[in-house]
């Protein structure tokens, strides 16, 4: 992998389970502005899809809380979209301040 910057404010590793068989793993913190990632896999061709998968709080310092009734209020959102790739299988996303994120192919 290739990175344009120092250490942080993106923090992440990528693995592999097979050919065509990547996931990525990505965690933003304390960044200033959107953090932008074009990413490109070994065999990964144009039109190839791929699951982003993000998760993020409103409130950083947010908790999950049991209520008295036994239910729990979710604090953490969860959003799945499916990614295409580009040009030269380029999977392009844009990740915000505290977002967890998971890219699988």
């Amino acid at each position: 992998m290739k990175s344009d910057s120092s250490f942080g404010p993106a923090y992440y590793v990528a693995g592999t389970s097979g050919p065509g068989k990547y996931t990525f793993k990505a965690a933003i913190y304390n960044a200033t502005s959107p953090v932008p990632f074009s990413i490109d896999f070994e065999g990964i061709q144009q039109g190839h899809k791929a699951t982003l998968t993000v998760l993020n709080a409103n409130d950083p310092l947010g908790s999950n809380k049991l209520l008295a009734d036994g239910t729990v209020t979710q604090v953490v959102n969860k959003k799945v979209e499916t990614l295409t790739a580009g040009k030269g299988g380029v999977l392009s996303f844009v990740l915000q301040n505290y977002d967890i994120a998971v890219l699988t192919t």
